[in-house]
């Protein structure tokens, strides 16, 4: 499954406007997909992309909170 920058955008904007997800759950979230991509790479190991992606959602969600840029390349 292959989602367009767009949907991408909206998950985010969903994540960054719960009341109930604290910035601390995004960050650790984040940090969770990022050892989870060494973790592979490490291995030698494909890293999913699915990985990849909910990384990238969440780096946005956090940015929208803290209105700031990131680059999602």
């Amino acid at each position: 499954m292959c989602f367009h920058f767009s949907e991408i955008n909206r998950i985010a904007s969903i994540l960054a406007d719960d009341p109930q997800l604290s910035n601390d759950e995004i960050l650790h979230a984040i940090t969770v997909a990022d050892r989870t991509v060494v973790r592979h790479r490490h291995a030698d190991m494909a890293v999913p992309f699915e990985v990849h992606r909910v990384r990238r959602i969440l780096a946005l969600a956090i940015a929208k909170r803290l209105n700031t840029k990131v680059d999602l390349q």
